[in-house]
């Protein structure tokens, strides 16, 4: 940047600084080098080409301001009276803030702003209505104000104590907790009812009730099958654990009875 101002130096500042080298050579033509007074003072740093560390004093270094949290969208509303009873408990604070700090010739001439400006002071009252603000970080968070590092867990003392953030009850259970005892019986006995259910289970399914009859043992096709079969038939085809009464006699004429 610097090379192309020094070739944009206009003419006729050369021309007046010729001019100013021959004024004091005019001025004491006894002295070789002219008058001691007009003469210009001479520099001892050139140009940043010759003299490149004098420069480093004139470089600025750019550091992004980093970018400001969002704030909540909050609508309007209408003020109820713990909202004004905040307000003007803010007003107050800030007067007597600006007084302690600026002194009152300050409050009086330039008013509470200096340390809260209104806008400041109207969005804490919103977010206070809506319960937004419950830390330093909240507050500077929703209003970005500048003095919320210095003047923060002041102002949250004065809100929490008007418009108090409610707290909610921790969830209990009130079933009362199993002994070991039962604990342990309850994880037996679904593997013992289990087993139960599934003994009781083979032997229904393996006990036939005759509808002719109503006894347990053996059905009606059954009986009707073994009429025409003889007694060593009627033994294979029954079983150990299945009988045939005597309103179904077998092919031989007699009862079917098969002994359990």
């Amino acid at each position: 940047m610097l090379p192309q101002v020094r070739s944009l130096v206009p003419n006729y500042i050369i021309s007046q600084l010729n001019l100013l080298d021959v004024d004091h050579h005019a001025c004491d033509p006894s002295n070789q080098g002219g008058c001691s007074r007009c003469a210009p003072l001479t520099t001892s740093v050139c140009c940043d080409i010759h003299h490149p560390d004098t420069f480093h004093l004139f470089d600025s270094s750019f550091v992004p301001v980093p970018k400001l949290p969002n704030r909540s969208r909050l609508n309007r509303f209408k003020m109820g009276p713990k909202e004004y009873e905040l307000c003007e408990a803010l007003e107050d604070w800030r007067e007597g803030k600006t007084r302690e700090i600026h002194g009152k010739s300050n409050l009086i001439d330039i008013g509470p702003s200096l340390v809260m400006p209104d806008d400041i002071l109207d969005r804490i009252v919103t977010c206070a209505h809506y319960l937004k603000i419950k830390s330093v970080d909240d507050l500077r968070r929703e209003t970005h104000w500048s003095k919320t590092n210095q003047f923060g867990a002041e102002v949250i003392s004065v809100i929490h104590h008007i418009i108090p953030i409610p707290i909610t009850p921790a969830v209990f259970t009130t079933t009362p907790l199993q002994s070991r005892f039962n604990l342990s019986t309850s994880r037996q006995l679904p593997a013992e009812v289990g087993r139960q259910s599934e003994t009781t289970g083979n032997s229904s399914s393996k006990k036939n009730k005759c509808s002719a009859c109503g006894l347990e043992g053996h059905n009606r096709t059954l009986s009707r099958f073994l009429r025409h079969r003889t007694d060593e038939d009627s033994r294979f085809y029954l079983g150990r654990n299945r009988t045939a009464c005597a309103m179904h006699p077998d092919y031989s004429g007699k009862e079917n009875v098969s002994t359990l």
